[in-house]
């Protein structure tokens, strides 16, 4: 079942100082009367559903989706060609999911998934019609970590755009994961960069060029077992939330 809970910002302890998300609850198995919008189907990043390693080609989105990790030991799989697990929320047959463990330290470990935007390689996508994006996640077992922190890079903090000395200090913000499938709202105005580092550093995500999405885990000697589906922008439909 999707679980009702609140969330405030975490304060990780590597110090980042990060944004908030918010959930909101939905049944474990959808019984609509009718089907998604047009719109709501164009705003769709990615459902797992075609059970291929690109994101869903729409509004001229189609990158694709990657693993990566630190070279002080961390693990994860599913690595090179990534690959989609059995088992979404309510009756979808497959999620997005990585496993693994982080390095015990020192230094600044991490492992994660990405989502490509743009079909061509440096480009940026314009997402200035959506407020934010929204998703279903799930921590798979009661070891895992649950602190994840979602975030987007953009023209500013990831070297495609040609700006950033000191890149990858992408806005984002940290949710906390349960075992049960929760829907999450992250406004595109709660996110923010991690304090003391980053050059440059603006006032907010650049909106008009994301890079794209990235699901990461940044704390040391941790299991990591994330599952993510039905990721999508909202904001342009008349969403209420």
């Amino acid at each position: 079942m999707r679980k009702q809970i609140s969330i405030l910002a975490l304060l990780l302890s590597s110090g980042l100082v990060l944004g908030c998300g918010y959930f909101k609850p939905q049944p474990a198995v959808a019984t609509p009367t009718t089907g998604p919008s047009r719109c709501e189907l164009m705003s769709m990043i990615e459902d797992a559903e075609d059970a291929d390693s690109q994101i869903l080609v729409r509004e001229g989105r189609g990158g694709y989706i990657y693993t990566y990790a630190d070279d002080l030991g961390s693990k994860l799989s599913p690595w090179g060609d990534f690959k989609v697990s059995r088992g979404g929320v309510g009756d979808s047959k497959f999620a997005l999911r990585m496993v693994g463990k982080t390095a015990a330290g020192p230094g600044d470990v991490y492992v994660g998934m990405g989502f490509a935007f743009a079909q061509a390689e440096g480009a940026t996508y314009d997402a200035s019609k959506y407020k934010g994006i929204t998703f279903v996640a799930r921590k798979g077992h009661a070891d895992a970590v649950s602190a994840v922190r979602i975030s987007l890079p953009d023209a500013n903090t990831d070297p495609v755009g040609g700006i950033c000395a000191e890149c990858h200090n992408n806005f984002g913000t940290t949710v906390r994961l349960t075992e049960d499938w929760t829907q999450y709202v992250v406004s595109f105005d709660d996110l923010r960069q991690a304090t003391g580092w980053g050059d440059p550093r603006p006032e907010k995500v650049e909106v008009t060029a994301l890079v794209g999405l990235q699901v990461q885990v940044a704390l040391p000697n941790q299991n990591v077992d994330v599952w993510i589906d039905d990721i999508r922008f909202y904001g342009a439909c008349g969403e209420q939330f």
